[in-house]
């Protein structure tokens, strides 16, 4: 018999979110009997098809000023060493002006509480049935399983780490809550070595064993690339939420600027700025022979099947903040040469390749010559760069490979010491 992992995600397997949830999960359900615990309530399709055998349990929207939430939250960070430090800490240091981030940690607790109350309230989680929990973010969620004791807890408790649930700059008030915790991790999975480093730099000490890196991964099933005529017109593509932080207003601004290359570009994704990038786009580029197209929120695989069948240019990543992006594994997977600025653990995605990667100062200027230089590579410098790009991500980004590794490293969580 399997044993069983329990997944804890924030979407999937609804909407078009956490698209490597479902990468790892075509790997994992081959070693586990996998339950799915999301709390998205979103209008959308259920990417598991009823064939796959794959629980899937939603949770309601929770509020973490609930009395019994609220309580326990109180005991727990009042009893919990780690907890107790973390705030006696933000006390010390912010003095006067410590409420909001005495809030921070106590409401993330508060709200773990009461996501552990819901759990056990409705029978999602059997408390003495042995399972490994994987939560794929880092976040309130995992607070709960590990004020509890290790030693009477039933369960392995893992996470995977990312970007905007541990770096400070990501957090509202530049200091992320509660991961004084960690350190009762059964594993803490970072995605690259540069991750690793600033956890280690920024946080409390882990364990031996505890914190590994293991990068995630994309599929590409579509076989020998489709090649074409580039110098027909020279095609770019953007893939992000169409939020602040993704900067596209670099790439109208970059266009406006070019006046001797046919480009297209195409952009994949949607959010609350679409509408004021749009207005930009007319206002900035009046050039006929630069033409935009914005497709919006699609499936995944219409983003791969876009890359097989017309060979894009260059993808480029305008970004102020990043993890380790999944379009830039993508675009790998195809061998498309990236153009990309230097944020989160980009530098460690492409280093020893030709890519092209612009200092985070870079202006709208250095960008355009940027597009000049990928636009002016022969045939031959282009091919070398497509092929490197497609081994590179077969030898760090493959999902099935790094899929099995990490299944693995699971299953050893489940042997006796």
């Amino acid at each position: 018999m399997k044993p069983k992992l329990i997944i804890l995600t924030n979407i999937y397997p609804f909407g078009n979110g956490e698209t490597f949830v479902g990468n790892e999960l075509q790997i994992l359900k081959e070693y586990f009997t996998v339950h799915l615990i999301t709390d998205s309530f979103t209008d959308g399709p259920n990417r598991i098809s009823p064939s796959e055998d794959i629980k899937v349990s939603r949770v309601p929207n929770l509020i973490w000023s609930n009395p019994d939430s609220r309580k326990k939250a109180l005991y727990r960070c009042l009893t919990t060493p780690e907890l107790r430090g973390e705030l006696l800490k933000v006390l010390f240091q912010y003095k006067g002006k410590a409420r909001p981030y005495v809030k921070s940690i106590y409401s993330s607790v508060a709200l773990g509480e009461a996501y552990y109350s819901y759990l056990i309230d409705n029978h999602l989680l059997d408390v003495d049935e042995p399972a490994i929990i994987y939560s794929f973010w880092n976040s309130y969620k995992l607070s709960p399983f590990l004020v509890r004791s290790k030693k009477k807890r039933p369960w392995k408790i893992v996470s995977r780490i990312h970007s905007r649930d541990f770096y400070h700059d990501s957090h509202p008030l530049k200091r992320q809550p509660i991961k004084s915790l960690n350190k009762r991790l059964d594993r803490l999975y970072f995605l690259s070595r540069s991750a690793f480093a600033y956890y280690c730099e920024n946080f409390r000490k882990l364990p031996a064993n505890c914190g590994k890196i293991m990068p995630l991964g994309t599929f590409n099933t579509y076989g020998a690339r489709k090649e074409r005529n580039r110098r027909e017109c020279f095609v770019i593509v953007t893939c992000s939420r169409v939020v602040r932080v993704k900067r596209l207003d670099r790439v109208v601004e970059a266009l406006a600027l070019i006046n001797d290359i046919q480009i297209k570009w195409i952009h994949f994704g949607d959010g609350e700025l679409m509408d004021e990038t749009q207005e930009m786009v007319r206002d900035r580029i009046r050039r006929s022979d630069i033409t935009v197209e914005f497709m919006g929120d699609v499936e995944n695989e219409t983003i791969l099947r876009f890359y097989h069948e017309n060979c894009p240019d260059c993808l480029l990543n305008v970004s102020d903040a990043e993890g380790t992006p999944v379009s830039i594994m993508e675009a790998l997977s195809f061998g498309i040469p990236i153009i990309s600025f230097m944020s989160g653990s980009i530098p460690e995605m492409l280093e020893g390749t030709d890519n092209i990667l612009l200092p985070p100062e870079s202006t709208p200027e250095d960008l355009a010559d940027a597009i000049r230089r990928a636009y002016a590579l022969n045939d031959e410098e282009i091919g070398r760069i497509r092929n490197e790009n497609k081994e590179l991500w077969d030898m760090r980004y493959n999902a099935d490979t790094n899929g099995r590794k990490f299944a693995q490293d699971l299953l050893e969580l489940l042997q006796p010491v």
